[in-house]
């Protein structure tokens, strides 16, 4: 998707609450395995974790475009880590960091305890 793309897409998550906390769940997993390091600047989060982790984080991005088509994703990859930039549009940045919440184990803290 390209940036125009993500722009122009509705600033929501497309997911149930069952699968949302089953997402939730599996990057939860993903980050307590292998995430080495976070960091969040305004729009942008930048996520490093192990290279034995590129088929997850790849999987997981794959998930993601499908419900959340108004973020960008970026994979960089080296010798040791798997580089995972994600980008909300300007029009995002007052619920930047709601959005990025499930991806640094936040979200717990956002789902209906019903």
């Amino acid at each position: 998707m390209t940036s125009d793309e993500t722009q122009s897409a509705p600033i929501t998550c497309t997911l149930g609450l069952s699968d949302l906390k089953a997402r939730i769940g599996e990057i939860a997993s993903l980050n307590s395995d292998a995430l080495r390091h976070h960091e969040h600047r305004g729009l942008k989060l930048e996520l490093v974790y192990g290279r034995q982790a590129r088929e997850r984080v790849h999987e997981m991005v794959r998930k993601e475009k499908e419900c959340c088509a108004f973020l960008d994703f970026d994979i960089r990859e080296d010798a040791e880590n798997v580089r995972l930039i994600i980008r909300t549009p300007e029009s995002a940045r007052a619920a930047a960091a709601l959005v990025f919440a499930p991806f640094i184990g936040k979200a717990s803290a956002l789902l209906c305890k019903c």
